[in-house]
């Protein structure tokens, strides 16, 4: 059984402390929490960004501004915060893309060094870095460089954090995608003669798609995590 968790985004105004939503979550149960920067009173999570496009060309531009970060942000608080995942770049565009791939080598080096090489590297994706999305099996990258960190990821074990919102599919192209296949309602089925496969709602689509341009460039070992 896969577990589940919930974004925890800061951004907005009279937010409630951080230790009385993560106490929420423990009320209701939830024990996988997502932050986006390495905030220090919300460090009670296990999905872990590693900031911004600024971040992301910093950790990429040297070994040891690497090991700075993870001094400063991963070491005081592993394995008292039990951090699963730490993803290098949350939807990063344009010419910062390059750097994700030597950012996310400098990190897994850096923990390595610091003794805690068990937190798994990755990057967060959003639906454009897939091509021919439709149907499923002809999923393919759009974007060179995510070969490379296709590729590295099946090196190291680590999974492909996606963010999937079929809302944004539907809305995009509301002529072809119907209300219902895209709200998990019944009455729409996708068949993909590629796959053998046969699709009740867009969102399995949609994560089926990544692990089709995973295969194609020689990472069909790669796991997906739904970051969001």
């Amino acid at each position: 059984m896969q577990s589940i968790g919930v974004c925890y985004g800061m951004v907005g105004n009279d937010l409630p402390s951080r230790s009385e939503v993560v106490q929420m979550y423990v009320s209701m149960g939830i024990n996988r929490m997502r932050i986006y920067n390495p905030d220090r009173e919300a460090l009670d999570a296990l999905i872990l960004d590693a900031g911004g496009f600024d971040t992301v060309s910093y950790l990429a531009a040297s070994a040891s501004n690497a090991a700075s970060w993870v001094h400063d942000n991963i070491s005081p608080y592993y394995p008292a915060v039990n951090i699963k995942y730490i993803a290098v770049g949350n939807e990063v565009v344009g010419g910062t893309t390059e750097s994700i791939l030597p950012a996310m080598r400098n990190v897994n080096s850096a923990l390595a060094a610091a003794g805690i090489g068990g937190i798994k590297v990755s990057t967060a994706v959003k639906s454009d870095v897939i091509a021919n999305s439709y149907p499923p099996s002809a999923g393919v990258f759009a974007y060179p460089y995510m070969n490379g960190v296709a590729q590295y990821l099946a090196s190291t074990g680590a999974p492909l954090l996606a963010n999937v919102y079929p809302y944004f599919a539907y809305a995009g192209n509301p002529r072809e995608i119907s209300l219902n296949y895209a709200t998990f309602q019944p009455g729409t089925t996708v068949r993909d003669d590629g796959n053998g496969l046969t699709y009740t709602n867009l969102f399995d689509a949609m994560v089926d798609c990544i692990y089709a341009a995973l295969e194609k460039a020689g990472a069909g070992n790669v796991k997906v995590v739904v970051s969001e």
